[in-house]
């Protein structure tokens, strides 16, 4: 008999188990999926001085519809990116459009009845600015998007949980932050100093094709250890290469906006996805610039090994490594 309750504990805590894991999957499952509601304010701006606003809610509810100076409420559903949108008022009716185009800035409406289609231009009203679309996976808990290119691409930068925050700046293969930008402090550079204790250039320990620049190993791309992305974020992540840039940029559609009041670049791709690059600048010295500027993880083409390849807005430039730049780390 106690042989039998204790089979019957047993099996209980081996039911119960089974059962929390199973919880705890669908919870990661979940968590893994996180959605970008499509939340926010379009305003069409009519002849006689007079205009429509939509607001968008979480949910899927107007907060108010000022159609005409009346305010009204109202439900909208939207059946995909570039399909019908479905207007159902509380004062009676249902009305249905057409979305031709949607992005971060604008959408054109067409109606199905008289054919006529108009633009509502984009009004900055969540506080969080959180109006996406789409559906995105964590990989090693740090957000990825598909936008259909070789590589996937994170929402927010190396050191920032926000999409506009600029996060950590870093020289070409270091992962840490520092106060100030230099040759003398690079790790990868021993300095050389003249009779007044200026330093007038740099011999590279690592990260160098030619003899006369330092210790030849002829690496041209970060190694897992020196790329901040992969570690910060998981062996999965790593720092794009400058082809990888290169792809973004002519694969997807570049619109030029504001997230949060953050100046930056949104990049569309043609599935309907995108990702924000802010303006970030970079660090040298007592110096910060105020312009989109990414490192890759390409050593630059210079024949003094000097320096990397970065990204700035649609283009690949080549600068100096020991500046401080931010990253946006990608995975496969």
């Amino acid at each position: 008999m106690k042989n039998f309750k204790l089979l019957q504990k047993l099996v209980f805590f081996m039911v119960f188990g089974l059962t929390l894991c199973t919880l705890q999957a669908c919870s990661d499952d979940e968590d893994n999926s996180p959605k970008h509601k499509l939340v926010g304010a379009w305003t069409r701006n009519l002849g006689d001085g007079r205009s429509e606003i939509y607001e968008f809610d979480k949910d899927g509810t107007f907060r108010e519809i000022i159609l005409f100076e009346e305010t009204q409420t109202g439900i909208y559903t939207v059946n995909n990116k570039l399909g019908t949108l479905t207007l159902s008022y509380s004062s009676g009716g249902t009305y249905t459009w057409l979305l031709t185009e949607l992005n971060n800035s604008y959408f054109i409406m067409m109606s199905t009845s008289t054919a006529k289609s108009y633009t509502y231009n984009r009004r900055e009203v969540d506080p969080k600015g959180t109006y996406d679309t789409f559906a995105s996976v964590k990989v090693n808990g740090y957000e990825a998007v598909d936008l259909g290119l070789s590589v996937m691409w994170a929402t927010c930068n190396v050191g920032s949980t926000s999409w506009e925050k600029e996060g950590g700046y870093y020289a070409w293969g270091e992962t840490s932050v520092k106060e100030e930008y230099s040759k003398e402090n690079y790790k990868w550079g021993e300095p050389h100093y003249d009779s007044w204790g200026d330093c007038y250039g740099i011999s590279y320990t690592k990260y160098c094709t030619h003899s006369h620049n330092g210790y030849v190993d002829n690496k041209t791309t970060l190694e897992a250890y020196d790329d901040v992305a992969t570690v910060k974020c998981g062996r999965r992540w790593r720092m794009p290469t400058k082809e990888e840039f290169q792809e973004l940029c002519e694969k997807c559609t570049t619109i030029y906006g504001t997230r949060n009041g953050v100046d930056g670049v949104y990049y569309l791709a043609k599935n309907g996805n995108y990702i924000f690059l802010p303006e970030t600048g970079y660090k040298r010295d007592d110096y910060k610039s105020g312009v989109v500027d990414y490192w890759t993880s390409s050593l630059g083409d210079y024949y003094d090994n000097s320096g990397a390849w970065y990204f700035d807005y649609n283009s690949l430039g080549g600068r100096d490594r020991y500046e401080g730049r931010t990253v946006r780390p990608v995975c496969k």
